[in-house]
């Protein structure tokens, strides 16, 4: 966005597979992290150290889709302290509304009641280091291992869920 001397400057907003698309919202990775860093800067008052999102499609009775997001937070001025406790309702309840706000589509989608509330998980400091290392398992690179924002790899979910605090 802008210039550096005579070449323009982009910013990928976001990679193949990482919008996430429930219900027909499309939820770029760009405007997911604005709502989720902003949370939990501005209400959770903690740094997200890392988080990915998985899409919930649930077919028994009827439950209504919804969004995952497994999260490492931390406390401190510098972030270092790792945040591992349960979040309440009220505070996923305060992402949800950041969410809406950023997409209207999401926002509708919630108030039409076809989306469920998005759910925080969060998870033990570590946990994404063994996302990458189960990337790295099933031959991904080193240097190539990006962190998938939205994740629908079997694998890597059950990794996270095994970090759950």
């Amino acid at each position: 966005t802008g210039y550096h001397h005579k070449s323009p400057v982009v910013e990928v907003a976001y990679r193949k597979g990482q919008f996430m698309n429930v219900t027909g919202e499309r939820t770029s990775e760009e405007t997911f992290y604005k709502a989720l860093s902003r949370t939990a800067k501005e209400e959770w008052n903690l740094t997200l150290k890392d988080y990915t999102t998985v899409e919930y499609f649930l077919k028994e009775g009827n439950r209504k889709p919804r969004y995952v997001v497994f999260v490492e937070l931390a406390d401190g001025i510098d972030g270092s302290q790792p945040v591992e406790r349960v979040l309440t309702s009220e505070e996923m309840k305060e992402l949800d509304v950041h969410l809406g706000k950023q997409n209207k589509s999401y926002q509708a989608l919630r108030t039409n009641g076809r989306l469920q509330q998005i759910e925080v998980i969060t998870v033990r400091n570590g946990t994404f280091e063994e996302v990458r290392q189960g990337m790295i398992a099933n031959g991904v690179g080193a240097t190539q291992i990006k962190q998938p924002r939205v994740t629908r790899n079997e694998k890597l979910i059950e990794i996270l869920e095994r970090g759950k605090v």
